[in-house]
């Protein structure tokens, strides 16, 4: 469980200084990527609910601290997408390899679409103009991309913790 969270820690602050130096330097259609929302959804995916919802909270505290938005906001909102896809995915066996890719770009949209919503709740108002669309569009391609080799890296980060818990239980 220990090395869980070891290795955890390092695939959070590889990714956000991925995130902080290439992903936000490119620019598509005005928008950037969010592959820390990533994080979440491949936690998600791979570990289940607990751990996409756990994953998605430190992956968005750490993301709050540099961006300039109100804090909690990416933490609250990954939080909940990965809680989300973690249940989602429990119910799904065997699934085809299309799966997980889809269902990426599904929860990156809402995960867009939900901290747009917490921020106008916040009191921002410039948060639903045309450029949403894009961002919503940019982050659920990339995302939807990315998710394999994603899941992958998640399955090493946990791999311990599933073994562990198969020789408990034999």
């Amino acid at each position: 469980m220990v090395r869980a969270f070891v290795r955890l820690g390092l695939v959070i602050v590889v990714v956000l200084l991925l995130q902080l130096s290439l992903i936000s330097e490119m620019h598509l259609f005005t928008a950037t990527g969010d592959i820390l929302l990533l994080l979440a959804i491949s936690a998600g995916i791979a570990a289940g609910p607990e751990w996409g919802a756990l994953t998605g909270f430190i992956a968005g505290i750490a993301f709050d601290l540099v961006l300039q938005t109100p804090f909690g906001l990416s933490a609250l909102s990954y939080c909940m997408v990965g809680y989300v896809v973690g249940r989602v995915q429990t119910g799904i066996l065997r699934a085809a390899w299309w799966v997980p890719m889809v269902t990426a770009a599904i929860a990156s949209a809402a995960g867009v679409v939900l901290f747009a919503v917490l921020e106008a709740l916040l009191g921002d108002t410039h948060v639903f103009d045309r450029r949403l669309l894009s961002v919503i569009a940019v982050v659920s391609i990339l995302n939807a991309l990315l998710v394999p080799p994603m899941i992958r890296v998640f399955r090493w980060v946990f791999a311990e913790d599933a073994l562990h818990q198969t020789r408990v239980w034999q």
